[in-house]
């Protein structure tokens, strides 16, 4: 807490959120940069938005002009962004490893290679 919160809720520091002291998650706005991160046991960034709105998932976020990005950083096979309807049913993915991308839907299906 703070003697002159902001808000009705004002943390100043990170804010832990743990089932136990051997793991946690805990939220924090970076001073230097401005980014609001979500990070594990700090051991590593999960979830960043900086300033401007972009979004990196397992990484920064990518900046380009004009632009609102979100940066998925995959993991050793690559990345996959899936989406699901209301019922949660898989509709449409994109899906990439070094030198493959598909993109998938229930009407459609592109393959691309480089």
């Amino acid at each position: 807490g703070a003697i002159d919160p902001v808000k009705t809720l004002d943390v100043r520091g990170s804010l832990a959120i743990s089932n136990s002291t051997a793991s946690y998650w805990y939220m924090d706005r970076n001073d230097t940069t401005g980014n609001f991160d979500l990070n594990e046991n700090n051991n590593g960034t999960l979830f960043t938005v900086d300033p401007n709105g972009n979004v990196g998932i397992g990484g920064t976020p990518s900046t380009f002009a004009n632009f609102t990005n979100v940066t998925i950083q995959g993991g050793s096979s690559g990345s996959n962004l899936d989406f699901k309807n209301s019922s949660g049913t898989r509709v449409s993915a994109i899906v990439t490893t070094e030198y493959h991308l598909d993109l998938r839907g229930q009407l459609m299906e592109l393959q691309v290679k480089y």
